[in-house]
């Protein structure tokens, strides 16, 4: 089975959270296409197409039918919006929780939970009664869509799942020339996966595109303006459709917002400081507890956790999954940085900790596996 890319945005993901445990952030009427617009933030400016070769995207109508409890339909894009080409269209995967007062609905709420990668569809699937809060539920329809390249909508799958196996666990804190190179040679198949698979899609694949079709989604669901809910890498993108289509921004909240002026370089430093601050935490709590299974003060347990990442990198645990037989180093950091991301799962860390410190690696590779969507026996 090839990779979902919410398990690779994960991936990566978890790969930017281990670096921190190494290392120690409207238009006038609802269906008219875009106009162009010029950027004062340092993100991307539109260039669009002319009106008329995007208007049959922007006058769709969408078939809602019923789907599991929700209502469902597909979406058309423009693989490329500065030249559509009908033959090369996209079609994205759209889920809708009705508001509960249709007789007061005040519109449409899009969300997008993040990633880059995560799936709209699934995060409103799940949590659609803890979006917004029941006011806005009660007035908003709550609409979810899978970018394009992500889950249901036109998937770019880079690896397979051993390979992608082999990309997690890899060693994160290569110690002799070996191991450097082998970390390289995990994240060139990854670039190289991804680009084989959909080379045509993955030159399309820019915020700006999902921004883009973003708007099209707007007028598609008869808004004016956009309301919008992002967190994470949707703050990113909802910046970036703002930029975009200045007049077309409604009610907009931003949630752990990423600044769009940063290189990605200074993302992953900021979000390093981020893991780093949050470790300290954690280390602080643990040992006010009577429990905590690496020391009695945070700069001892601080050692003691570090410690124990030097001996798994040494000897790996056993896993008690035939398909991860060993909790190498990097899915030992990866389970670390999954638990750091929410207090109320610190006790299930330092659980997992005593287990690891026991010499069984089974909770830790649990954590790793709830994190990149991994399923028992090895699937993603």
């Amino acid at each position: 089975m090839t990779t979902r890319p919410a398990a690779i945005s994960r991936a990566l993901s978890a790969v930017a959270a281990v670096a921190a445990l190494v290392l120690a952030a409207a238009a006038c009427t609802t269906g008219e296409p875009p106009v162009a617009a010029t950027s004062k933030t340092g993100l991307p400016a539109a260039t669009e197409a002319p009106a008329k070769a995007l208007a049959p995207y922007y006058s769709q109508h969408l078939d809602w039918q019923p789907c599991g409890g929700l209502e469902c339909a597909d979406l058309r894009v423009p693989l490329d919006h500065a030249a559509p080409d009908p033959a090369k269209d996209l079609t994205l995967k759209i889920v809708r929780v009705k508001a509960r007062d249709q007789a007061k609905r005040l519109g449409s709420l899009l969300v997008n939970p993040g990633g880059p990668g995560a799936s709209g569809v699934a995060y409103v699937r799940g949590g659609a009664q803890t979006i917004g809060g029941p006011e806005v539920r009660r007035y908003y329809d709550l609409i979810g869509f899978d970018p394009r390249g992500v889950a249901g909508s036109d998937p770019i799958d880079c690896l397979d799942d051993k390979a992608l196996d082999r990309f997690l666990s890899a060693d994160p804190t290569p110690d002799d020339p070996a191991e450097e190179e082998a970390l390289r040679t995990q994240a060139k198949a990854m670039a190289d996966g991804c680009e084989a698979d959909n080379p045509e899609l993955v030159k399309h694949l820019s915020t700006a595109d999902a921004a883009r079709d973003m708007d099209i989604l707007r007028a598609a669901v008869g808004d004016r303006q956009l309301n919008y809910l992002g967190k994470s890498y949707g703050t990113f993108l909802g910046s970036t459709y703002a930029d975009l289509f200045p007049q077309r921004v409604g009610r907009v909240v931003l949630d752990g917002v990423v600044p769009p002026d940063l290189t990605s370089a200074q993302l992953s430093e900021g979000q390093a400081r981020g893991f780093e601050i949050a470790t300290k935490a954690y280390l602080e709590n643990c040992v006010s507890e009577s429990s905590c299974p690496l020391g009695d003060t945070p700069e001892a347990a601080r050692e003691g956790l570090d410690a124990l990442f030097r001996q798994i990198d040494r000897q790996p645990l056993p896993t008690g999954d035939p398909s991860a037989p060993q909790l190498t180093e990097g899915w030992a950091r990866v389970g670390v940085a999954v638990a750091l991301y929410d207090q109320g799962a610190w006790g299930i860390l330092t659980e997992a900790l005593k287990q690891a410190k026991a010499g069984s690696g089974q909770s830790l590779m649990q954590l790793a596996d709830a994190y990149a969507d991994r399923r028992p026996g090895g699937g993603y």
